[in-house]
This record gives C-alpha cells, structure tokens and sequence, in this order.
C-alpha cells in the first residue's frame, strides 16, 4: 500500500502546477485546498508523527495563543494548527490529537472544492488497495457535503473524508473545511 501511495502522492503532485496557470483565483484556491489536504492530510493516512512532519517541514505552526479559534471550529477539543500562506492565500491545517485532520481555507471556489475532492476519490480508488466508498453529494439548509470512506479488508471503516461547503458565503466563515476523520477512534 505504501507504494501506491508514493505512486498517488506523484500524480497529485504533478497534476496540480500544470492545471493552476490556467485557472481563476477561487478556482486555484480550491485545487490548493485539495492538494494541501491531500499531502498534509490523507497520504499520511492517520499516522501521526508523519503527518505532523510533513507539517513542521512545509509550514508554519501557529501561534499556541491563537490557534483555538481553529480549534473550535473544527470541533477539535486538542490539536495543533499550522498555517499555509502564499499567492492563493491562506489555509489552516488542523491536527487533532486523535489524528483527525482538516484542512480550512477561507476562499476557495466552492464547487471546485467538491469537483476535485470527486477527483481525489477517483484517484484513490484507481491506485490503493483500501476500498473507496463514494458519499452522495448532499445539500443541506447551510451546507453542502462531500466525500468517501476508506475500506479496510475487513470492511471496516478505517477512514472518513468530508468536504463540506456554506451554500452561501459569509465574511466570518471559511469556504472550505476539509477533514480526515479516523474511524478507529
């Protein structure tokens, strides 16, 4: 499985530079948000010390004494929060102390989000041995979601990936909110 990963780890990588020159400023925001959440979040598959590595090498971690706005709105009752910023702006990587991940970006385009997020489910499925199980899209009074599960060989859950959307935007809340939930816990 490790190197399917490897493998998938490429792909998105390599996919995300050529597609970003060609797109709009919510629409890059969006495949950043995917891609961030990806490396940051599902590649590392829960394993803890990997995922906070990769996030102590690639980007800054936020200050001890304001990360729990973060904290709160994830829903996430101990973590740490690391923050990516660039020319698409800025995300919130955060790591709960259970190994749920999320991944918050305050623009991103909102039906990007879920495209690529389809697209990631279909990239998995191609290339892990875990089952991917697609989740309908639903649209609820304040969001809309979607997402898969990861099926261990026991048909067990092993993992949940939810993204979830406001229906309409709003200048206190984020876009985005992408999350890793590990069903073990």
């Amino acid at each position: 499985m490790r190197n399917a990963l490897s493998i998938f780890a490429l792909l998105c990588i390599l996919a995300i530079p050529a597609q970003a020159k060609e797109m709009n400023l919510s629409e890059a925001q969006a495949v950043l948000a995917v891609n961030i959440f990806t490396k940051a979040c599902f590649m590392n598959m829960g394993d803890m010390k990997k995922t906070e590595d990769f996030l102590n090498a690639q980007f800054q971690k936020h200050d001890e004494a304001k990360k729990q706005p973060f904290l709160n709105f994830t829903k996430t009752r101990t973590g740490d929060v690391w923050l990516a910023s660039g020319a698409q702006g800025i995300f919130a990587i955060v790591l709960s102390d259970n190994g749920n991940c999320h991944v918050v970006a305050q623009n991103a385009s909102r039906d990007g989000v879920h495209h690529h997020m389809a697209n990631l489910a279909k990239q998995a499925a191609e290339n892990l041995d875990s089952a991917i199980n697609p989740h309908d899209v639903t649209i609820g009074s304040a969001t809309k979601s979607s997402g898969f599960d990861v099926v261990g060989p026991d048909d067990k859950n092993l993992m949940v990936v939810v993204a979830s959307t406001p229906i309409e935007q709003s200048l206190d809340k984020p876009d985005t909110v992408i999350t890793l939930a590990i069903s073990s816990y």
